[in-house]
Formats: structure tokens, sequence, C-alpha cells
């Protein structure tokens, strides 16, 4: 009930600020649309395509090749597309709830087309300090999980490990409310139209919360901003920051992703029933690490 009564607060202050300043909140939403446009649909969607396609062909049923291809692709395409490859997983049967959740303190990283080409080339007019940020974003990425993985007492807490036999598969698969021959192995034409057709749908989401993000925190002071929306963040930081703080603080803000992050993880991570408590862990944590690499870095090639 409290959730519903803090969404609906937010939708009401949302549609309050289209009142208060027409203008500004017009301007902002263009604005939003064009970072979509511009840096959002481009990334993500032929990740979103691929990584969608690879799944649909059953690239993914051995053990190592999962951990590998979805840690990998979330390298390469940024949110949401680990938490994305895991709900898919899961929904096929190919991997239980408490691996989907150990693997996820992998994964959940932003692209390395954002954190060098927009925020440090385009930006911070500096390719190296984005060659900085993203190599200690991935190293906190690597170390968090593998922290979080030894520590088996935290992940393991009410998390049951279901059969990967095809009876344990077929059971789960039935627990979730798909039939049990919903996911056998397709054709490549089929592959491709479920793979295009998810890519879709899932861009329309993750660009939709981004859009409504940016525009509710556009106006904010920028630790507010930051926690919000990443995005935002790091360009109101871009203005007011200078010395190693230019490369402390967005890495800190790329690493957490804020609240606007969280949701489009979400959109995927409730599918598995991913507990909420775990999500902020490996976030906060993932952030403290990629600080440390990053001044550690920073200090040693730039000062």
């Amino acid at each position: 009930m409290m959730s519903k009564i803090i969404t609906v607060l937010c939708c009401i202050a949302f549609m309050a600020l289209a009142f208060i300043d027409v203008a500004g909140f017009v301007t902002n939403a263009r604005n939003g649309l064009i970072l979509v446009g511009n840096n959002v649909v481009p990334v993500l969607f032929p990740f979103f395509f691929v990584s969608g396609l690879l799944v649909e062909l059953d690239l993914f049923k051995r053990k190592g090749l999962q951990k590998i291809g979805v840690v990998g692709m979330s390298f390469l395409a940024g949110y949401p597309t680990g938490a994305r490859m895991l709900s898919q997983l899961y929904m096929r049967g190919e991997i239980s709830r408490a691996q989907a959740i150990k693997m996820a303190a992998y994964t959940s990283t932003c692209s390395p087309i954002f954190i060098i080409a927009t925020l440090g080339a385009a930006l911070y007019q500096d390719v190296r300090l984005g060659m900085i940020i993203f190599t200690a974003h991935i190293l906190g990425a690597l170390f968090n999980g593998i922290v979080l993985n030894r520590v088996s007492s935290l992940v393991s807490v009410g998390l049951n490990e279901e059969m990967r036999t095809p009876a344990g598969r077929g059971r789960a698969q039935a627990v979730r409310g798909f039939r049990i021959d919903e996911f056998k192995p397709t054709d490549t034409s089929e592959a491709v139209s479920r793979a295009l057709y998810s890519a879709v749908q899932n861009i329309l989401a993750v660009g939709g919360l981004i859009l409504v993000f940016f525009v509710a925190s556009a106006s904010l002071p920028l630790p507010i901003a930051s926690a919000m929306e990443m995005t935002t963040g790091v360009f109101h930081a871009e203005q007011v920051l200078s010395g190693v703080w230019r490369a402390i603080v967005p890495c800190a803000i790329v690493s957490f992703g804020g609240f606007c992050v969280a949701m489009q993880g979400f959109v995927f991570l409730k599918s598995f029933k991913m507990p909420v408590w775990f999500y902020l862990l490996y976030k906060v944590t993932h952030m403290i690490f990629a600080i440390v690499f990053c001044v550690i870095i920073y200090f040693a090639t730039v000062a």
C-alpha cells in the first residue's frame, strides 16, 4: 500500500512540473528525447537484438558460456542488457533463481560507448579520462562480483537452487506460468523474429524510463539529480568539478546508476524476484570498489 501511495505522489509531483514551468518542462522533455534518440537507442537496441538472438538460438546452454556471455554482453552494451539476459535465461529454465541473482552482481555496468565516447570525449573532452573511468568501472564490477559470490551466506539467504535436469527445467517453466514446450529450439528465422520483437519492446520501456527521469531530475541539485538519473548527474558534474574529482564523481555516478537505472533493471530482474536489499548492496559495493580503482589508476597515469 505504501509503495502505491509513494508512486501516486511522485506522479502528482511530476505533473506539477508541467504547470510550474511549462517552457522548462517542454525544453527538458525535448532534450530528453534527443538524449534517448542520440545516445540510448543507437547503443542499446543493436545489443538488445544480438543478445536476445543469442539466447533464442540456445547458445548459452552450457554453464560456463552462460556467465561469460551475460557478463561479456553486459560490459559491451551496458545497462540493462545483463539484467535482460539473466531474465531470459531464467524464464527459459536454463539457470536457477540463485544463479541469476549471483550473476547479477557482475552485470550492472555502463557501456563503454557512453563512458568513453559520450562522457569522456564529448562531454569532458578528455578521452583518457573516459578510459580511466571505464577501466575502474569494469574492474569494480568484476571485483564486486567475486567478493559477493565468495560471501555465500549473503547471496544464498532464502534462495533455493532449482534442478537443472530436463525434468526440473520443465517443472520450473510450469511454475513460472509457461508451457513446457514454449522454449523448444526454434529455427533461425523464428529466433530472429522473437529477438527483434523483444528488442523493440524493451527499448521502448527503457527509453521511456530514461525520458521520465531526465525530465524529473533536470532542475534538481547535483546529488539528488545523480541519485535519480545517471546522465543528468554526469552532465551537471562536468560544470562544477576539477582535478581528480572529474574522474571520481562521474565514476561513482555511473557505477551506482541511480533510481532510473534501478527501474530499468527491475523491469527484467523482477522475473526472478531479485531481493531489493541485495540489489542495493551490490550497487553500493560496486560504486565503492570502482572509486578505489579510479583513484589508483588516476594517480598512476595522470598525477
